[in-house]
């Protein structure tokens, strides 16, 4: 599995966690197994994920820090008797786990590139682009889940458009000259398949793409991911066209 889409799969497990957390609060019960803590469970996520850093060259003392933010020893935790402060901690051990994996993925995924990416700096990117991007931020403090993801697909649109930079596209949807932008991209083909993906899901996710009645089903962790990974893959597009 490739380094994006492992990260995917380890963020969607991470958001399973989480719901399942908020489910045990508004029932207030902890000894339903389909919905309890499940620590068992939770260490072969920890293991999926160590294996992910591992194989995407993490060095000795990243690995000493994960241990140490995963360990249960780093938290006031007690599996025998859960209740909502063992369910608190538990959660502040997956939210640090969570926040961990993002900023290494941060770190590798512009691995081949000779200098940093410094947050925030202009490598370039179309102005509609840092519009897009201020509004995809908004959309996340704000809790408009669904707002991440249209914003999201917005800016890979408008990242396409000017790559590709032809009028007969300005006017046409993504997905009508993908593969002409998967042509002139400097993104791998892994990369390219997930940000079409991000766009694709924008149709069928409620209030992301259309008016609908139905409530969106994307949660916080899902959104987050999106809003890095689409920041992570514009910086990494511009940077290596320099």
């Amino acid at each position: 599995m490739g380094v994006i889409l492992m990260l995917q799969d380890l963020f969607d497990k991470a958001s399973q966690f989480f719901e399942r957390y908020d489910k045990m609060r508004r029932i207030n019960r902890f000894d339903i197994p389909e919905v309890g803590i499940n620590e068992s469970e939770f260490a072969a996520w920890l293991t999926r994920c160590l294996e992910y850093l591992v194989q995407n060259g993490a060095s000795s003392s990243t690995l000493r820090r994960w241990k140490e933010v995963s360990s249960i020893d780093s938290y006031d935790c007690s599996y025998k008797k859960p209740n909502f402060h063992v369910l608190d901690s538990y959660e502040r051990r997956l939210r640090a786990c969570v926040d961990f994996l993002m900023v290494f993925a941060e770190n590798i995924l512009p691995s081949s590139f000779d200098d940093p990416i410094e947050e925030g700096s202009s490598l370039g990117e179309h102005h509609n682009i840092k519009l897009l991007m201020q509004r995809m931020e908004s959309a996340l403090v704000s809790k408009d889940f669904p707002g991440v993801l249209h914003a999201a697909a917005s800016i890979i649109e408008t990242m396409a458009k000017d790559i590709v930079d032809l009028p007969s596209v300005q006017n046409q949807t993504l997905k009508s000259f993908f593969d002409r932008y998967r042509k002139d991209s400097a993104l791998s083909n892994e990369i390219l398949d997930y940000i079409l993906s991000i766009y694709e899901s924008r149709n069928s996710t409620p209030l992301a793409g259309h008016g609908s009645t139905r409530t969106p089903e994307i949660s916080k962790e899902q959104a987050l991911t999106i809003c890095e990974i689409t920041k992570a893959v514009v910086r990494i597009e511009y940077k290596l066209r320099r």
